[in-house]
Order: C-alpha cells, then sequence, then structure tokens
C-alpha cells in the first residue's frame, strides 16, 4: 500500500493584482508535498476558468491536508 498526502483548498482565487476572481472556490489534489500541490490547484483552478497558463493567481484561503493511500497500487 502507498501513502499519499491529499491536499484540500477551499477559499477565495485573486489575480496579482488584488482582483477577486473566484469567492469560494474548493479543490483537491495528491501531492508530495504543499508547495506542489499549491502549483496542482492554481493548474486546475486556471484550466477550469480558461486561464492562460502564464496567469498569476493567488489562493487565499483554508488549505487541509490528510493521509491516503493509492488503491490498487502495491
Amino acid at each position: 500500500m502507498i501513502y499519499v498526502m491529499r491536499y484540500i483548498f477551499k477559499g477565495h482565487v485573486v489575480d496579482q493584482f488584488g482582483t477577486m476572481l473566484d469567492r469560494n472556490w474548493k479543490g483537491e489534489t495528491f501531492a508530495p508535498s504543499m508547495a506542489k500541490a499549491k502549483s496542482n490547484l492554481n493548474y486546475q483552478w486556471k484550466k477550469q476558468n480558461n486561464y492562460p497558463r502564464e496567469t498569476k493567481v493567488i489562493l487565499e484561503g483554508h488549505f487541509t491536508s490528510e493521509m491516503d493511500f493509492l488503491k490498487g497500487v502495491s
């Protein structure tokens, strides 16, 4: 059984100038570190909202993490 960290974000998304882009967004990802999770969640938000990958967005809110395991992997 392989354990990984699951990260969940709930909160606001703003651009580099502080303009609110999304008031109440929730996303989750599996990642080896918080830094990678933030990167994954930024990417998810941009894809869901059709923003170019070069756009700088900031996740302002609450991150939670929990240990989970990958099913079907030994």
